[in-house]
């Protein structure tokens, strides 16, 4: 575990090479809907670098302002899949 900010943040390595990508997607969309950590922290607990953990925070603005509704119950593939319907750049 990792902690930082008063954050526990699971932060073994050897848990993110067993994690397949879309556990860890997962993973970083669950602390990114959460707020739990910084982007630096919830980076080292997923194994993602900081600018994808910037990439999914700005997915998550964007569903929470276009689709407030359905925001709560959203999984990453569905925030991804209604970004790219609605011509919503997902990566820098």
């Amino acid at each position: 575990m990792y902690m930082r900010n008063r954050t526990l943040l699971p932060a073994t390595p050897e848990r993110n090479f067993q994690m397949t990508a879309k556990e860890r997607r997962e993973e970083i969309w669950r602390l990114i809907r959460s707020g739990l950590g910084s982007q630096d922290d919830q980076a080292r607990a997923t194994g993602f670098t900081v600018s994808r953990v910037c990439d999914y925070r700005r997915l998550w603005k964007f569903i929470l302002r276009e689709h407030p509704a359905i925001a709560d119950g959203v999984t990453c593939e569905e925030a991804l899949s209604l970004a790219k319907e609605q011509g919503v750049k997902t990566k820098r």
